[in-house]
């Protein structure tokens, strides 16, 4: 349950004295399954035990979508599902519980993160070869960032607003300069235009 986890975390960073924790509004789940979940962008999600401490920590598995046909048919993204809003209320309440000496920063996934990943990196891969089908899935999930900023501020965030994701790793990058300023730029410059 989103807000449960939320609000467990916000406890815990008032207890250990941290006073800057992100809120991250999305993505949730959308199935669930035995060990875990798909969540909305179609990443297999599974929990599990971390052997050092005993902790829950959520896994990646692997993407569930195998090609755009997969991709169309998924459930589109929706910025007004009512978790989004009610978790960021959470979180203003929890700043108020605490005299605001905790602030949490409303958060929100990037472009290429949550792209990759609701296809595996092999299936993301072929599809970087269809550009007109790439640049559909990034547009799409450019104009959810977007509409999510916007309800943000609507909520009545006056501070910062979080911009979560990867774009490498040890060995480079996980696609080419070329696509990525194709494909990723233009919507990190219109979600940070609409933040400010």
């Amino acid at each position: 349950k989103p807000g449960l986890a939320v609000k467990s975390a916000m406890e815990l960073y008032h207890k250990i004295g941290i006073d800057l924790g992100s809120v991250w509004l999305g993505y949730y789940p959308l199935y669930y399954e035995k060990n875990g979940f798909i969540d909305e962008t179609g990443r297999l999600l599974h929990i599990k035990k971390n052997p050092s401490d005993n902790m829950d920590i959520l896994y990646y598995i692997g993407g569930t979508l195998k090609d755009f046909e997969d991709y169309e048919s998924f459930p589109p993204l929706d910025p007004d599902n009512i978790v989004r809003e009610n978790v960021y209320k959470m979180s203003k309440e929890m700043e108020k519980k605490y005299d605001k000496k905790v602030y949490f920063i409303p958060g929100i996934f990037g472009m290429m993160e949550p792209t990759w990943q609701g296809f595996g990196i092999e299936n993301f891969s072929r599809l970087l070869a269809r550009q007109k089908q790439m640049k559909k899935i990034f547009d799409d999930r450019g104009k959810f960032a977007v509409e999510m900023v916007k309800r943000i501020i609507d909520w009545g965030e006056t501070g910062s607003i979080l911009v979560g994701d990867d774009y490498g790793y040890k060995a480079g990058l996980l696609m080419s300069p070329r696509n990525y300023r194709t494909f990723v730029l233009p919507w990190l410059e219109q979600i940070c235009n609409t933040a400010h």
